[in-house]
């Protein structure tokens, strides 16, 4: 569970999605893939944040310039990049 909601858009007309975001350093307007239940990563602009404590369904996996691309056009996240950034849950508070 997250203390910090990333509120999501999929599209330019399209609603607020609330998403787990356990960085600090995400911000509005940051093009993020979003990681959803049984669902590949999908593209997604923050529209807003907020911290709320709610366990969201999903979560953004990465900013938009982090992630990478193999050789037959599959998106994925590279090894070492940080998962969590900053006191977004308890249990960064606590370490």
């Amino acid at each position: 569970m997250s203390y910090l909601v990333a509120f999501i858009k999929f599209s330019e007309s399209g609603s607020d999605y609330p998403v787990e975001c356990y960085r600090t350093d995400i911000a509005v307007g940051d093009q993020v893939f979003v990681d959803l239940p049984q669902k590949p990563l999908q593209k997604a602009t923050v529209a807003r944040l907020a911290y709320l404590n709610w366990d969201c369904k999903g979560q953004i996996a990465c900013k938009a310039s982090e992630a990478a691309q193999d050789s037959d056009g599959f998106l994925f996240i590279p090894s070492g990049l940080p998962r969590f950034v900053g006191l977004t849950n308890s249990k960064q508070a606590i370490s």
